[in-house]
């Protein structure tokens, strides 16, 4: 395992959702103008968070990406999909020393010459891998823009589904928060009489990019978070593998958060791999059985015992900004599933430490292609770890999320110690 905001700079990269909060572009310029370089690292670790999908693994189980020195090129956050630019022309604080980006380019800026490369060369090329072409079908459960096969549960008062606008790089906005009125003419356009959200793509345009991906044997990590947006993803799968499955291609359903068993079994039949959310079950957990979802959708919201049940592989993320970063409170919502307010919501779908820690590490590493490299402690491997307080997998499962980390190894050095005071 490897941890991620530490304190000490080191971060790991996902092109996770293709977009980044303005507050956070904004920080970051400022930040390399005003801050020391570590005060800077510690910062930069927040975005990087923000923009990724594991800390100790999550989507990327990229343990051996790191922000710190100055060898290869920077990272610049200026696209869907990360930009690598001449050290001379950015901050000296985002230099990349021994780190290496797995992106996954968002499938609106991927014109013909970035298919062709991500088709053919998805091998590192100065510390950046391309893992393959990211979908987004629907929004999000908490901004009414999830895409469902039934309506929600219920409507917040004269608030009608709003956008995330996250098209570009920029999100304005990812939830609703009762303060826009229903005169917004865009919204009421794509509110459905069922009151269901709305795909943010086209079943001929998820079919044409899934058809085209396979022809190519480029993988797939497609956001899906109502079923009905699932439902198209799966549409578009059975249209193109038919009965030639393609588990070779790891196709990942990313949130994966309203699958019904239906499309667990049809995701089994044809080896794909959900990576779940269950973080929401923790912040968003009361809201989605009280207000958007009700107690019977909600109870199953990121099916993880399911999933695995059926065989499944899985892996679990935290999608900051969205949520915190800690990836240990992520395998700790999943264990437990408490909500915000104390309460259990679904006992049916926890798992246990041993299968969260799993899904953080040798199975993160396996759906990115990486498993020969990293997300097991073994010979011919990185020596990426972390030391912890106390054994996640002893200890009470309750108080998961309260284990510290003592100190983080990277490549067999120490990067990291819980006592390391701050340079100045």
């Amino acid at each position: 395992m490897s941890k991620k905001n530490d304190g000490n700079g080191k971060h790991t990269h996902h092109a996770g959702c293709g977009c980044t909060p303005t507050f956070f572009m904004q920080m970051m310029e400022q930040a390399a103008q005003e801050l020391s370089r570590r005060e800077f690292l510690k910062g930069a670790s927040l975005v990087g968070g923000a923009l990724a999908m594991g800390a100790l693994g999550g989507l990327a189980d990229a343990s051996e990406n790191s922000v710190s020195g100055n060898e290869a090129d920077v990272i610049y956050f200026g696209g869907p999909i990360l930009t690598m630019v001449d050290e001379k022309d950015r901050p000296e604080a985002l230099a990349v020393k021994n780190g290496k980006i797995l992106a996954w380019p968002m499938y609106k800026g991927v014109d013909d010459a970035l298919f062709q490369k991500t088709a053919t060369s998805r091998h590192l090329h100065k510390r950046l891998k391309l893992g393959g072409v990211k979908l987004t079908v629907d929004g999000s459960i908490q901004g009414y823009t999830a895409y469902l096969s039934q309506p929600y549960y219920k409507r917040a008062k004269n608030i009608l589904p709003h956008g995330d606008k996250c098209n570009g790089e920029m999100v304005e906005e990812t939830l609703v928060t009762g303060e826009k009125s229903a005169s917004d003419e865009t919204a009421v356009a794509k509110s459905s009489a069922a009151d269901v959200g709305y795909p943010s793509m086209t079943q001929e345009q998820v079919d044409g990019w899934v058809k085209r991906c396979d022809e190519h044997n480029v993988p797939l990590q497609v956001h899906t978070n109502g079923d009905a947006a699932t439902d198209m993803l799966l549409q578009a799968v059975e249209h193109s593998r038919g009965k030639k499955p393609r588990p070779d291609l790891r196709t990942t359903i990313i949130h994966a958060q309203m699958m019904r068993d239906d499309q667990l079994d049809l995701a089994a039949k044809h080896g794909m791999t959900p990576s779940f959310f269950p973080i929401h079950v923790y912040f968003w957990g009361d809201r989605h059985r009280d207000l958007f979802l009700g107690p019977k959708r909600a109870a199953r919201l990121n099916p993880s015992r399911s999933a695995l049940d059926r065989g499944l592989k899985i892996t679990l993320h935290h999608d900051a900004p969205i949520a915190g970063i800690e990836m240990l409170s992520v395998a700790d919502a999943a264990v437990n599933r408490i909500t915000t307010s104390g309460k259990l919501l679904g006992a049916q779908e926890r798992i246990t430490p041993f299968e969260a820690l799993r899904a953080i590490t040798a199975d993160a590493a396996w759906q990115n292609f990486e498993e020969k490299r990293k997300g097991t402690l073994e010979a011919g491997k990185l020596a990426d770890m972390v030391i912890l307080s106390e054994n996640p997998l002893t200890a009470d499962p309750k108080k998961i999320k309260e284990i510290k980390v003592l100190e983080t190894i990277k490549e067999g050095r120490s990067v990291y110690k819980a006592d390391m005071p701050p340079a100045a």
